[in-house]
């Protein structure tokens, strides 16, 4: 679960999604820092992709996020 979105380090948008488009995203933890004992840090890459493979979104972020268990 996210907390709070610490900052984007980059954004880019690459190509436009048109109506009709199909997307999905692939999203891969590039890095954890703890906090606190019930929280911590993340930084994620993010790939926005459409149904022919083209990369519409690339991000990097940095969310605040509860530990499980």
């Amino acid at each position: 679960m996210e907390l709070a979105m610490l900052g984007a380090e980059s954004l880019e948008f690459t190509n436009p999604v048109s109506v009709g488009d199909e997307i999905r995203t692939h999203v891969e933890v590039m890095e954890t820092s703890p906090m606190s004992s019930d929280r911590g840090g993340v930084v994620l890459d993010w790939i926005v992709l459409t149904h022919n493979d083209d990369v519409v979104i690339e991000m990097t972020s940095s969310p605040f996020v509860k530990k499980r268990g």
